[in-house]
């Protein structure tokens, strides 16, 4: 899944443990992924843990750690993050991470997001992304990525849609787009569907690619005893249109491949 998938359906179990009777104030999660490629590449994986901390005023906190593997090479990095309310309709986001080797994920990247509740159960939210790259055996460079999207809550239905634009330094841009459906189940339950597509902006050891990326992905989060939960994601990619960015030249790169993966969490709260 792209990492965007990821981080949405992270954000979306956490409000739904935010959303159950008599939330716990802290609550812990760890997870393993695999992604298999279709062109004889090695598989992606990931481990990862996080420790998160519910505030009597809605605020949320986080510290996060990642372990990746992709291109035979590894990355781990170290998030941050905060969630503040301000009033009863509104939010901010704050996250901040950092990578040791940086061989493909970005050395930092910062990015803040704003909601706004309106009327008749519609939220609207904006973001903005900032992503440096400074690998080893490539030059430094960066992204900027503007998302905006629009939600609406009925009955035990959230329905979502959004748009990115993502910005190289040098010029180069990629838009994007993804809809999503989530169904409740109980107080804490959730099986959601998203559906994404559009140009991506990622790093490989060599520098910056651009790529057509179409993603399926379906995601869930379920009780399993009291203050326990598990968490899923399960999906397909298809990259193509593969063109890598070095120093503003542009080269394009043969072929495509799918990525098909799944993750699976553990949560627990306390």
């Amino acid at each position: 899944m792209i990492a965007a998938a990821r981080g949405l359906a992270a954000g979306l179990a956490l409000l739904c443990a935010a959303a159950s009777a008599a939330p716990l104030p802290w609550q812990v999660e760890t997870g393993v992924g695999v992604e298999t490629l279709d062109n004889g590449s090695p598989d992606w994986r990931q481990l990862d843990v996080a420790l998160r901390r519910r505030f009597d005023d809605g605020a949320t906190a986080e510290v996060a750690l990642r372990e990746a593997q992709r291109y035979g090479r590894t990355d781990r990095e170290l998030a941050l993050g905060g969630l503040w309310n301000f009033g009863p309709d509104a939010t901010v986001a704050l996250r901040g991470t950092t990578a040791g080797a940086a061989n493909f994920l970005p050395r930092q990247s910062v990015a803040i997001d704003a909601t706004q509740r309106l009327l008749d159960g519609w939220v609207a939210s904006i973001g903005l992304v900032r992503n440096r790259f400074e690998g080893i055996d490539s030059p430094s460079t960066g992204t900027t990525l503007l998302r905006l999207g629009i939600e609406r809550y009925a009955g035990a239905w959230r329905l979502a849609g959004g748009l990115t634009q993502a910005r190289l330094d040098g010029g180069a841009s990629a838009m994007g787009w993804r809809l999503q459906a989530d169904r409740y189940v109980g107080e804490a339950g959730r099986v959601g569907l998203l559906v994404a597509g559009g140009e991506e902006l990622e790093k490989d050891p060599a520098g910056v690619i651009s790529t057509q990326v179409d993603t399926f992905v379906l995601l869930a989060r379920w009780p399993v005893a009291p203050g326990w939960a598990l968490t899923g994601e399960a999906g397909s990619t298809h990259v193509s249109n593969i063109v890598r960015r070095v120093d503003g030249a542009s080269l394009s790169l043969p072929g495509g491949y799918q990525r098909s993966g799944v993750r699976i969490g553990v949560q627990h709260e306390f």
